[in-house]
């Protein structure tokens, strides 16, 4: 996009913005997204009222996006990613900036990668939280790792999912993250190490350990 201000002697108007046009089919690693400027969930994310009662995941007050239950029955809210390209063989971290409204409310959730975000049948799930009331006081990340099997772009998942006999009330997002922690097939942790020191009390000693047998 760009912006148009009109500058008369030193006095300038308020910039007027053309439509956005993406550029590019996918995000690479490493990836992060912010929700504080509120066109980010439009442009770039989908949300899916999967139990179809008209309330879903929407533009936050301040710096992010939210999910408020109003409690009609289980909910089914799907928060879905832009695409993302990640390697096959590669573990991946994903991380949100995140709380819940408070630890009397626990909430159920659950974080999936997807190949199509047109289709939830894709999506394999990565970590599901029941009853969840660890971040509530403050936000702070809530992570998850897994591991790509193939080359490809892939979609994260935010599916909110607490049930109408809960207590559930409310989540907030302020960020989604994606890194590369490292290759799954890198070998496991060498045992047995040590360090002996010279015994002339040169400047030297000797290093020893157990190679690792499995990858």
């Amino acid at each position: 996009s760009y912006q148009v201000i009109a500058d008369n002697n030193g006095h300038k108007s308020q910039p007027a913005e053309s439509n956005r046009v993406l550029c590019g089919s996918s995000f690479t690693i490493p990836y992060e997204q912010q929700f504080a400027d509120t066109t980010t969930l439009s442009d770039y994310f989908i949300v899916v009222d999967n139990d179809g009662d008209g309330n879903t995941w929407r533009q936050g007050y301040t710096t992010e996006v939210r999910m408020d239950y109003l409690k009609k029955n289980d909910a089914d809210d799907w928060l879905i990613s832009p695409p993302i390209t990640m390697e096959a063989g590669m573990k991946y971290r994903f991380a949100m900036n995140m709380k819940i409204f408070t630890r009397n409310y626990p909430e159920d959730f659950e974080v999936l990668v997807g190949t199509d975000r047109g289709d939830l049948s894709t999506f394999s799930l990565v970590k599901r939280e029941e009853g969840f009331t660890e971040i509530a006081n403050e936000f702070a990340d809530y992570t998850a790792d897994f591991i790509i099997s193939d080359t490809r772009d892939y979609y994260m998942a935010v599916r909110y999912c607490s049930k109408k006999d809960s207590n559930g009330s409310l989540l907030m997002i302020n960020n989604f993250r994606v890194t590369a922690i490292g290759n799954s097939g890198a070998p496991a942790q060498p045992s047995d190490f040590a360090v002996t020191p010279d015994a002339a009390d040169e400047l030297k000693a000797t290093v020893s350990l157990t190679a690792p047998r499995l990858n």
